[in-house]
């Protein structure tokens, strides 16, 4: 398995390449209010409306940098609903990548329903990277948001 390797707050994430559609750098984004305190706006993702959320915010409740290694990372996000919907994550230091197995990655030992996106840990060298389980990473009422919203502005 390829991981994307990101950074929020210190701590190293990954996401899984598979379920990624392109990698971008951070360009304008169309805002739309009210809808999360974690949405960073709406992207024009080849002539598509694709809402970007702000993954460092997700995870660490602080916003993403804007720095030369902030990416927006279009996903293919699959939805409660069983559709698969394109959506942005915009995230710190995300240039890298790494090869592992799943039976690399070990329990993290805790869980949390504050953060259920929370994945398995890969130690890798004297570091860990902890994996970003995609499919758990929005609130359903928060994907039925977005997801109506985007529908909506594309229509």
């Amino acid at each position: 398995m390829l991981l994307l390797v990101f950074q929020a707050g210190g701590a190293r994430y990954g996401l899984e390449a598979a379920g990624i559609i392109e990698i971008l750098p951070p360009v304008a984004l169309r805002p739309f209010p009210q809808v999360s305190r974690d949405f960073a706006g709406l992207l024009n993702h080849r002539g598509k409306i694709v809402p970007v959320l702000d993954l460092t915010g997700i995870i660490t409740g602080v916003p993403t940098r804007l720095r030369m290694s902030s990416r927006i990372v279009v996903v293919d996000f699959p939805a409660a609903d069983g559709e698969r919907h394109p959506l942005g994550l915009l995230a710190e230091r995300a240039t890298e990548t790494l090869q592992c197995r799943e039976q690399d990655f070990q329990p993290a030992g805790i869980q949390t329903p504050e953060a259920p996106f929370s994945g398995d840990i890969l130690v890798h060298g004297d570091e860990t990277v902890q994996k970003v389980e995609l499919r758990r990473l929005l609130p359903v009422e928060l994907q039925q948001r977005l997801f109506t919203a985007t529908a909506e502005a594309s229509a």
